[in-house]
């Protein structure tokens, strides 16, 4: 009971991506845009707090501590598939709104928007696309030196491909670009003052995840559809990215 090396493969060039992507895009940020890498930093630490912390935390007392009336409501696949997407909207783009209103005063045009937005999903596409993988090449080469002896993780780990690899890059590129997209929005909403700007990133934000969340919850099970469908919003992120710049050069 081993781990094919094409799947191992497959982890390596996950890991790889998850440098390459945010990497390219910061140096192409940087060169046209002369983005700071204060408001960069920043960003990154926001999704590290906001969403791998205090959300984490709330995912814990609510469905980690055993089976309650709660956790049971939560788990039932159509509430689940809204309940993870819906957190993340909430705990990220809230992150948002705070540290650019009160941590990055002094911070207001375009481009600051687009630097916080690249570094929140730039570390993103790092943690969920390498860390995750850099677990994984632990964990086959346990099973492949005997150490490990589990057919059920041996059969999930046999289901990665390179396809399912690049596929998975992809989709980190999409949602980097919704980052990127909200991050811009919120700073619009708080350079004009308009709280509902706030809501209605959490809104799109949640609407975004939904179709990951059908995935999870074993309610949608056509990936590629799936991609299919985030990559259209990403699409539309960008058209917004593209436009919105001229938002913030009316005085």
């Amino acid at each position: 009971m081993t781990i094919d090396n094409a799947v191992i493969n497959a982890l390596y060039a996950n890991v790889v991506l998850s440098i390459i992507i945010p990497v390219t895009v910061i140096v192409f940020a940087k060169v046209k845009y002369k983005i700071s890498f204060k408001v960069l930093l920043v960003g990154s630490m926001t999704f590290i707090v906001f969403s791998q912390i205090l959300e984490n935390i709330v995912h814990v007392l609510l469905i980690g501590i055993g089976e309650n009336p709660v956790s049971s409501f939560i788990m039932q696949p159509y509430i689940f598939a809204v309940y993870g997407p819906l957190m993340a909207g909430i705990f990220e783009e809230t992150g948002r709104f705070l540290v650019l209103s009160y941590i990055l005063k002094k911070y207001r045009d375009w481009k600051d928007g687009f630097s916080f937005g690249i570094g929140h999903g730039g570390i993103e596409v790092f943690i969920i696309l390498g860390i995750s993988s850099i677990g994984m090449i632990a964990l086959t080469t346990l099973i492949n030196e005997g150490s490990i002896a589990d057919p059920i993780l041996v059969e999930q780990l046999s289901g990665l491909s390179m396809g399912t690899s690049l596929l998975g890059a992809l989709e980190r590129v999409f949602a980097m670009c919704l980052h990127i997209a909200l991050s811009i929005l919120i700073l619009y909403g708080i350079k004009t003052a308009r709280i509902s700007f706030l809501f209605l990133a959490i809104g799109l934000h949640t609407v975004f995840n939904i179709p990951a969340g059908l995935y999870q919850a074993n309610i949608l099970t056509n990936i590629l559809l799936i991609e299919v469908i985030i990559g259209i919003f990403a699409i539309l992120a960008v058209i917004f990215i593209i436009k919105s710049k001229r938002l913030f050069e009316i005085k």
